[in-house]
């Protein structure tokens, strides 16, 4: 198995004297593990990096092994600025602990580069900032399998004035239907219906909290397991805001 890709470093770890095992998200083979020689002391390979890869592996279940090349290291705009910081070790968390190895996943990459390109431009606007990693949790549920749908209300079938999101669902509400229940819903965010909307902290403060929800409730609580310490701490960056 052979194949040429690029793709974002998501952790390093130690592997025997000489080497590392390395998860990258790659472009077009989703996340992939390999061995890899340890870097010398001139070329420093760390996480968020966007790198060139070679992959090589005798059968596809055997551990490959990745010839790299980088491509993108991070800018000083990212690796000094404690808010892109919080992100960007979010989303990699994200991605690390969700994703299946060689799952290819388009969309989901599309979202992540287009945080990476925000991380660089709107490092000082963090409305724009949580905007587009708001985008890049719902990718995720979509790529997990258990996207929002937010097409049409849920009991009417209409698809105008959608107003609330079912807790349980993940479904769409419309504004009447939803009155006599909204107590019980999530308000819809602008940002759902129409993401070139302006952003602003409080509309992305309540969409990053039905994305966790659905996150929880859909993909780390029913394995057990608790979301990623990089993502709750990102969260204590945003809810204090």
């Amino acid at each position: 198995m052979k194949f040429d890709d690029i793709g974002i470093v998501l952790s390093l770890r130690n592997f025997q004297e000489n080497a590392f095992i390395i998860t990258c998200f790659t472009k077009d083979h989703g996340l992939v593990k390999a061995l890899i020689k340890r870097p010398n002391r001139k070329i420093m390979l760390d996480i968020g990096m966007m790198i060139d890869i070679k992959y090589h592996a005798r059968l596809p279940e055997h551990l490959g092994t990745i010839r790299y090349e980088i491509i993108k290291s991070q800018s000083p705009n990212v690796a000094f600025n404690k808010n892109a910081i919080f992100v960007l070790n979010s989303m990699i968390a994200m991605l690390h602990n969700t994703l299946h190895e060689f799952d290819i996943q388009k969309n989901l990459y599309r979202a992540m580069e287009e945080l990476m390109r925000s991380l660089e431009e709107n490092v000082d606007d963090l409305a724009e900032l949580l905007k587009d990693y708001i985008l890049f949790e719902f990718e995720l549920l979509n790529a997990t399998g258990f996207g929002l749908d937010l097409s049409e209300c849920v009991a009417t079938g209409d698809n105008d004035n959608l107003a609330y999101i079912s807790p349980k669902s993940g479904c769409a509400v419309s504004q009447d239907a939803g009155e006599q229940y909204k107590h019980l819903l999530f308000p819809m965010p602008q940002i759902f219906l129409d993401y070139r909307s302006s952003a602003c902290i409080n509309g992305c403060k309540d969409a990053l909290h039905i994305t966790e929800h659905f996150i929880n409730q859909r993909i780390f609580f029913p394995n057990g397991n608790a979301l990623p310490e990089a993502r709750l701490r990102f969260k204590e960056l945003y809810k204090n805001l």
